[in-house]
């Protein structure tokens, strides 16, 4: 029989605000909060922000927001 699935219940609002705020988020401090590995607030944060969100690894990395590209003007020449 398979071991149930433990329920992780993040605050995606905190987390949108501290991102807007320039606030420190980091994956290790998000799962040792929930009791969980990395890799799995990884898969979460990634399923429901989807490409929005950057993870940068790294002593100074962390979660950020994915910078947009502006896309190019449409020149005549």
């Amino acid at each position: 029989m398979p071991r149930p699935r433990k329920q992780i219940n993040l605050d995606f609002s905190a987390i949108e605000t501290a991102l807007n705020n320039g606030e420190s988020v980091d994956l290790k401090r998000l799962a040792a909060q929930n009791g969980t590995c990395p890799p799995v607030i990884r898969r979460i944060l990634s399923e429901h922000f989807g490409s929005r969100l950057h993870f940068k690894p790294g002593r100074n990395g962390g979660i950020r927001w994915e910078a947009t590209q502006p896309t190019p003007a449409d020149t005549t020449v």
